[in-house]
């Protein structure tokens, strides 16, 4: 835990100074939308897909348990 504070700190320290140099940025004039869609195919996807996974572990695990039950 000692080991992992070590490495948290410097990291947190390090990104406040990059949000400084953020904090100046102007504000974009146009939205990325390609950028948005690529992001929702990919995170739905991802959700999709790990609710899939769990679905089908869970399926699994009771069919093995109904075998050890006969």
């Amino acid at each position: 835990m000692a080991r992992f504070l070590a490495y948290l700190l410097p990291l947190l320290v390090l990104s406040s100074v990059c949000a400084a140099d953020v904090q100046d940025a102007p504000i974009p004039e146009s939205v990325n939308w390609i950028g948005i869609v690529v992001f929702l195919v990919i995170f739905v996807g991802g959700c999709v897909g790990f609710l899939w996974m769990v679905f089908r572990h869970d399926k699994k695990t009771k069919e093995v348990q109904n075998k050890l039950k006969a």
